[in-house]
């Protein structure tokens, strides 16, 4: 039997992430999508998108050292992008916009990530601690809080194709009244397809049956006729043994 599996990502901005279920989220895909027999979440982090404005000197580098100290993160949890719209912040230094993403395991940290995120001044500090000066920081975005969640969804078996769209209206409506909180869903990208072979499953019952069928007639037979020689000759040992007590005396 052939099921198709497709694999999905997408951000789901929450004001409390700890509100977040993993399994009321696989019901509410479920319930949003009629093609689906069954969504399996791989994997779930918590991370704050905030946009900054930034001097357009620094690189991609400094600025993920930047804001990795000042919140006291790894390095390697913290994405900066520039972007390509240029913002105008004195009439002799021009600053760009600079999206970072500041991302963490642990649910009940994000709402500190997220204050700590529009601290402009301990984000100077930090860079001049780095060594570099002269940087102005600015919040040009408020901190989001989202959930990033991985998750792929089987289709019904011997179904023609994968799914391959998920309704974001649906599923923001279904996983907010399950949660009971205000759930935004970001757009559900899909990352591609595969094909799962399954081999329906068998009771035990049913193998002993299976097993009991396949005995013959014939492996009986041997069997019984094992257990008749057996009995002759325990009975021909006893009648020896009787006889030779019986010449002693």
């Amino acid at each position: 039997m052939i099921v198709q599996v497709s694999t999905f990502d997408t951000d789901l901005e929450m004001d409390d992430v700890t509100k977040f279920d993993p399994d009321q989220f696989v019901e509410s895909v479920s319930s949003s999508q009629d093609d689906a027999e069954e969504v399996v979440v791989d994997s779930v982090t918590y991370q704050v998108e905030v946009q900054y404005k930034l001097p357009e000197t620094l690189t991609e580098n400094s600025v993920q050292d930047m804001i990795a100290a000042a919140q006291a993160v790894p390095k390697e949890n913290v994405d900066a992008k520039k972007s390509v719209r240029r913002l105008a912040a004195s009439p002799r230094r021009l600053a760009v916009a600079w999206d970072v993403t500041i991302k963490t395991p642990d649910a009940s940290a994000v709402d500190s990530i997220a204050t700590k995120a529009e601290n402009k001044e301990a984000i100077q500090v930090a860079a001049q601690d780095l060594g570099i000066s002269s940087v102005t920081v600015e919040v040009a975005s408020p901190p989001k809080k989202k959930v990033s969640v991985q998750f792929k969804v089987k289709s019904k078996p011997n179904a023609a194709q994968a799914v391959q769209t998920i309704d974001t209206a649906k599923l923001t409506a279904e996983l907010g009244n399950k949660l009971g909180v205000n759930v935004s869903a970001g757009p559900v990208d899909f990352q591609g397809k595969e094909e799962e072979t399954q081999t329906p499953s068998t009771s035990p019952t049913a193998d002993f049956i299976d097993e009991a069928a396949s005995t013959s007639p014939s492996d009986e037979l041997v069997v019984n006729s094992g257990t008749k020689t057996l009995s002759c000759l325990l009975a021909f040992q006893l009648v020896l043994a009787g006889t030779l007590a019986a010449l002693r005396f």
